[in-house]
């Protein structure tokens, strides 16, 4: 794909390899596909964390007795001492590796790999046939509509029409407004196809779709970093704002302008009164655990990103 290998720095090789999940898998693959409500989403959970245990972090933060100080300088853990003033104690926060064998990262990073790459195929397929405004883990926002043979609302490894999008502003990862024009199901006429016509993204022909059916359409709003709560109190123009913002942002450091913090600071809700963590507290040494704090949430719009974003 144009890329160019420098330096091999480490390479592991396993002589032996086999399916070691194929059975698990497809037993909660089949449960998914022929469940609804609970028991479907059972079936998703348990694949998921099947892919998730084995990338969990080794090392983590444990509390643990002052009598632990010891074993911690013995085995090289790092520390500190903290003491709990309602109960008059002392205890330790220590970053303790966990010896437990079902942390295998090399299963996780091939599951990621894998995953990646189909990803980055459908990217380029896309790519062909028109612009990709926007992609994520497992998901794109583009221009045409996929092949149908990529399309398929159940078989793993291929993707799931999510719906047809009037209007969507990307603006960072994970922080984006989306309005479907209306959602496509499986199943229908195509006279209903033929009767909407609002698209920004290119339809597709009547023949390509006539398994479809329209549903009524919803708006969409991510905003990475914000609680839940408080996206739903935001709306299309606090997006188109950040937007003309950021274009203003971007013209400046063309011209070579310095940007302070303060001016690329965008704020989204401020003076909100929030109890502060328990374990925060706890570690500050307070005994008032009803204190508030002011809470302010905000995004740095010059924020280094993975992705070059020419927002003008």
């Amino acid at each position: 794909m144009g890329a160019k290998l420098i330096y091999i720095h480490l390479f592991f090789y396993f002589e032996k390899n086999d399916y070691i999940f194929k059975d698990f898998v497809s037993y909660f693959e089949e449960i998914k596909n022929t469940s609804d409500g609970a028991k479907k989403t059972f079936a998703k959970l348990m694949q998921n964390a099947l892919y998730g245990k084995f990338g969990m972090q080794r090392v983590r933060q444990t509390i643990l007795p002052v009598t632990e100080i010891e074993t911690c300088e013995e085995k090289g853990y790092p520390y500190v001492e903290l003491f709990n003033p309602v109960y008059g104690q002392e205890f330790i926060e220590a970053a303790v590796p966990s010896k437990a064998p079902y942390i295998q990262p090399h299963i996780a990073a091939y599951v990621t790999s894998y995953a990646r790459i189909l990803l980055y195929r459908g990217l380029i397929k896309q790519l062909e046939k028109g612009d990709v405004a926007y992609c994520d883990t497992d998901s794109i926002a583009c221009e045409a509509i996929f092949d149908d043979d990529m399309v398929d609302d159940r078989e793993y490894g291929k993707w799931k029409l999510e719906g047809i999008l009037e209007e969507g502003l990307f603006i960072q990862p994970k922080t984006y407004y989306e309005k479907y024009a209306d959602e496509i199901k499986p199943e229908e006429i195509e006279k209903e196809i033929s009767s909407f016509s609002r698209n920004v993204f290119n339809y597709p022909e009547k023949s390509k779709v006539k398994q479809y059916r329209l549903v009524k359409g919803s708006e969409t709003m991510k905003f990475k970093g914000i609680p839940g709560a408080y996206i739903k109190k935001l709306n299309r123009g606090v997006y188109y704002d950040i937007l003309e913002k950021l274009k203003s942002l971007q013209a400046r450091q063309e011209r070579g302008e310095m940007i302070t913090k303060k001016e690329s600071y965008y704020s989204i809700y401020k003076g909100e009164l929030k109890r502060r963590k328990f374990a925060t507290m706890l570690k500050m040494g307070s005994d008032d655990f009803d204190l508030k704090q002011e809470v302010n949430k905000g995004i740095l719009l010059t924020n280094r990103q993975k992705r070059n974003m020419d927002y003008i």
